[in-house]
């Protein structure tokens, strides 16, 4: 029996951490979420919502193009971001992997040896 429905929400909260401590996960997917903003899928079956420090974060590591940042490892802390002037405790991501590496550039098909004179 599969018992994620029984779990309660699968949005991460602080209080999540607070309880388990600082961990790490895969990002598996990220798509729009409530509020448009981005929600991270982990590969624990977990859901972040992404806020602007996050992004930022997550951005800066492994680019701009969310779908770049599957198959990532970021570890998950308890930290604190300025919201509406006033410090306020967060969820924050830390990139743990390297960025996944780029295809190249080239001609996008099998290379031909043959050499036709």
């Amino acid at each position: 029996m599969k018992v994620s429905e029984f779990m309660g929400s699968q949005f991460l909260r602080v209080e999540d951490l607070k309880e388990t401590g600082p961990f790490r996960a895969t990002i598996v997917d990220v798509k729009l979420g409530k509020f448009d903003k981005p929600d991270a899928y982990l590969g624990d079956g977990s859901i972040l919502s992404l806020n602007t420090t996050n992004c930022r974060t997550l951005g800066r590591a492994y680019g701009d193009e969310s779908d770049d940042w599957r198959g990532c490892e970021v570890e998950l802390s308890i930290g604190e971001v300025e919201y509406q002037g006033r410090m306020t405790e967060t969820i924050l991501v830390k990139p743990i992997s390297k960025p996944p590496p780029k295809p190249r550039a080239g001609n996008g098909g099998d290379v031909d040896d043959q050499i036709l004179l």
